[in-house]
């Protein structure tokens, strides 16, 4: 969550699996869980009533279109942080299939 303009935004960040409508279920489920949020966080913090911004990026580092927008808003506009936005979450990605193959249920 952050104040931006005197707005109060509810910033999450989500990486889903690119199948098809998983993205935009990805963005929904974000505006569905934290919207009625919005209200209380407004008056607890002395500011205007702003938005829910869901980030949702593939697990191999595409961004979807609508992600493109929100960070738009957010002022995010230059190609470095897409690049480096898709590399951290390639990279973890790349972690969590590592963690998961060389897991060993018998320890």
């Amino acid at each position: 969550m952050v104040i931006n303009r005197g707005r109060v935004l509810v910033i999450d960040v989500t990486v889903r699996h690119e199948g098809t409508g998983y993205l935009e279920e990805g963005r929904t489920s974000k505006i569905r869980k934290y919207t009625p949020l919005l209200p209380l966080l407004a008056e607890q913090l002395q500011a205007e009533l702003g938005r829910v911004i869901p980030i949702v990026v593939c697990t191999r580092g595409s961004i979807a279109k609508a992600t493109i927008a929100s960070l738009k808003e957010l002022d995010i506009t230059d190609n470095g942080s897409y690049t480096t936005l898709a590399l951290l979450v390639l990279r973890n990605s790349i972690e969590i299939y590592n963690a998961f193959m060389e897991y060993d249920a018998s320890q």
